[in-house]
């Protein structure tokens, strides 16, 4: 889901990130679970397709259509909450199964995201573009764009 960002994004600061937080929280608050989910359901999907071959009369075949259909369903919600949090001009971002949220900042004149993921209490990390969850590096006192 990691998409580059267009030519001239949104810039925020560490203030206007953490203003929109309480609407980009609601909108994560619902889209995490969901993928999530998407993600352990193409998961077991792949894995059931894989350990089994399709055989006709095969008594599991309506339970795995049924599976597939909510997963079309699940990932079609996943992408339509994901395009309203680029609409706000982040970006949800996901690297070894975990997702955060990421707003495209000016720090010491490089391009570079703020980063929340749920848990945190405000936008107070920072992360290169295509960097991991886990390469996160918390703010210091820095002026932001």
């Amino acid at each position: 889901m990691s998409r580059l960002l267009s030519s001239s994004p949104r810039l925020f600061t560490q203030d206007s990130a953490n203003r929109m937080l309480p609407l980009v929280a609601a909108i994560s608050n619902e889209l995490i679970p969901l993928w999530e989910n998407v993600s352990h359901t193409r998961r077991r999907l792949q894995h059931i397709t894989d350990s089994r071959g399709a055989e006709q009369g095969d008594p599991y075949s309506d339970e795995v259509t049924a599976m597939q259909e909510r997963l079309e369903l699940e990932s079609s919600k996943v992408e339509s909450l994901v395009d309203e949090l680029r609409e706000l001009g982040v970006e949800f971002k996901t690297s070894d199964n975990q997702a955060h949220v990421c707003f495209p900042t000016m720090l010491e004149g490089k391009l570079v995201y703020l980063s929340w993921c749920p848990g945190d209490l405000d936008v107070c990390h920072w992360l290169e573009f295509d960097a991991k969850m886990t390469d996160r590096k918390r703010l210091a006192t820095t002026t932001l764009a």
